[in-house]
């Protein structure tokens, strides 16, 4: 009797610096034919990638360390000659992060803002719906990520205030771009529109008492949310 081939597992590296995001990205990714590692640096992201091939890369634009672009450049410079290369889906949280152009220079083949919802990661990434009994309880992932998201805010506020007292904008508005991604993800859409105006109030260097109204209103929603831990 002739053995049926061995299917190879899907691979799948996500890229991010944000442990919630990364965590909502591989919860939905994770399934029996498919396998993710997460890298939370560039180095770590280009060395995983070429020592591993994985089939499709999951990558946030806006990490630390380095430009996701220069990221992906390296990996494509890297890549192992004669092997398929990898389908390369940007994350971001914010709108037109990467142009059209840029798009077609690093051959990317999506550019989503987050959250995603898992459905369309699936069918993005082509990872196979899983049958009914073989995930993790929806519920109970939701609520590890609300758990995070309040650890991340708690440790976030008090960044926060440093970085008002001083007006160090550009800090703050960093910060920001990860507390609303977080906010979408667990679906406190309030809170996640009150970090969005703040965090235009910063990038626009908008006038003193308008970004002070706006710093408390995401203050006061803030402590809110950490009274009902």
């Amino acid at each position: 009797m002739t053995p049926k081939p061995v299917q190879r597992t899907y691979r799948i590296l996500v890229v991010d610096d944000h442990d919630i995001c990364i965590r909502h990205v591989m919860a939905a990714l994770e399934t029996p034919s498919s396998e993710t590692r997460a890298a939370f640096t560039a180095d770590e992201a280009i060395g995983l990638a070429v020592d591993w091939l994985p089939d499709v890369i999951c990558i946030d634009m806006h990490l630390q360390d380095r430009a996701g672009a220069e990221v992906i450049r390296e990996i494509r410079q890297a890549w192992p000659e004669g092997r398929p290369e990898p389908k390369i889906i940007v994350l971001s949280g914010q709108q037109a992060v990467i142009s059209a152009q840029d798009m077609e220079q690093l051959d990317v083949d999506f550019s989503l803002v987050k959250p995603v919802s898992g459905g369309q990661l699936r069918q993005l990434t082509g990872v196979a719906e899983p049958a009914v009994g073989q995930t993790p309880n929806s519920d109970d992932q939701q609520r590890q990520l609300y758990d995070l998201f309040l650890t991340e805010l708690d440790q976030r506020i008090p960044q926060l205030d440093r970085c008002f007292s001083g007006l160090e904008l550009d800090k703050m508005a960093d910060i920001l771009h990860q507390l609303i991604a977080s906010a979408a993800i667990v679906r406190e859409f309030r809170f996640e529109t009150e970090l969005r105006s703040l965090n235009a109030s910063c990038r626009n260097g908008g006038p003193n008492r308008e970004l002070a109204f706006r710093y408390h209103s995401v203050l006061e929603s803030a402590r809110r949310l950490l009274t009902q831990r």
